[in-house]
């Protein structure tokens, strides 16, 4: 019998300490992490491959969290969605 595949979650910041960070969160839970450290990355990953979450930051290279919150909502409206920032 093939076991069920992981949840998969893409994390979409251009600081890589928070990348690590959520990485090492989401894979202690038991999730596949795609990461990545631009919103042009991020959009081609969401556009290649299906995600259960997604965490995307408000300020990075390329298009926002905000613009990719709503490509999400176009392209993969299956995928739950989290902003978040570092900035005060």
């Amino acid at each position: 019998m093939n076991e069920p595949l992981p949840p998969k979650a893409l994390v979409a910041d251009d600081e890589p300490s928070i990348r690590f960070v959520l990485r090492e969160a989401l894979e202690g839970a038991g999730l596949e992490v795609t990461d990545v450290d631009s919103g042009d990355a991020a959009l081609e990953a969401l556009t290649s491959e299906r995600f259960d979450i997604a965490f995307f930051d408000v300020r990075m290279p390329g298009p926002s969290g905000l613009e990719l919150l709503d490509h999400a909502r176009a392209v993969a409206r299956d995928t739950a969605v989290v902003i978040i920032t570092a900035q005060n």
